[in-house]
């Protein structure tokens, strides 16, 4: 076998040297590369947001709402029946629950609600923002809880899901929020405030973990008494007015 001489050794390493500069050249390259794919993407995605229209906010249609109004509820937070609904203002199914199912439950259950048999709560559950910079389901849910601050949750909650088109591409982009806030002749001075501040975060978290603990994984999610309505479906107005009327029977 024969033997290296050390000029050869030499030139092995300067050659492994060499090729190790190399990689790691490219390695920097292709993180670089992916920064600015990532910056690039991101600035052009803000970009569209920001140039969604605000002069197309459609007013919604409110219902007629029951009488005792309670921030995020109706009712009597004593009630021998309790509704609870979790959403998120980014889910179409909610939007249609809102207009069909919850609409009935107003106009046919206000009696109940009004002489404190029935309570009816929504909660936020806001995930389909999640892994987004825009977090535009808990920005729309911030947006209606400071609407609740001047007693117009449910004017905000009605004039959200009129005016969503697609999740997260912009329909909730703070622009829009304010826009829609100003529709509903809110404060804007003492809302704009509560809304850059988050105010409500802990609130929204809170009921979000409530929902996850309940077993919540998707939105509309109806609860009475604490036991969910349907699960993994929508109940509907039929089936929630036969387990009321079951609980106040007994």
């Amino acid at each position: 076998m024969s033997k290296i001489s050390r000029s050869q050794l030499k030139s092995r390493r300067q050659q492994q040297n060499s090729v190790q500069r190399r990689n790691a050249l490219i390695a920097i390259l292709a993180g670089v590369g992916v920064l600015a794919l990532i910056i690039v993407t991101s600035v052009i995605y803000q970009a569209y947001q920001n140039n969604q229209p605000v002069t197309d906010i459609k007013a919604a249609e409110n219902p007629v709402f029951p009488t005792t109004r309670l921030g995020t509820a109706f009712g009597d937070p004593n009630a021998p029946v309790q509704i609870d609904v979790y959403i998120d203002f980014q889910c179409p199914a909610c939007r249609d629950f809102t207009n069909s199912t919850e609409a009935q439950i107003f106009t046919d259950m206000k009696d109940l609600i009004d002489s404190g048999q029935v309570y009816y709560h929504v909660k936020m559950f806001p995930f389909l923002d999640q892994g987004t910079a825009t977090q535009e389901s808990h920005q729309s849910a911030n947006a209606a809880m400071c609407a609740d601050e001047q007693g117009k949750f449910w004017e905000m909650h009605n004039t959200l899901f009129a005016n969503w088109n697609s999740e997260n591409a912009g329909a909730f982009s703070p622009r829009r929020l304010k826009a829609m806030a100003e529709s509903i002749n809110l404060d804007m001075t003492a809302w704009q405030s509560c809304f850059d501040a988050n105010k409500y975060r802990s609130e929204i978290d809170k009921d979000y973990t409530e929902g996850k603990n309940r077993g919540v994984s998707g939105t509309p999610s109806v609860y009475i008494n604490g036991v969910a309505q349907n699960p993994g479906f929508i109940p509907s107005y039929e089936e929630i007015k036969a387990k009321v009327d079951s609980l106040l029977v007994k």
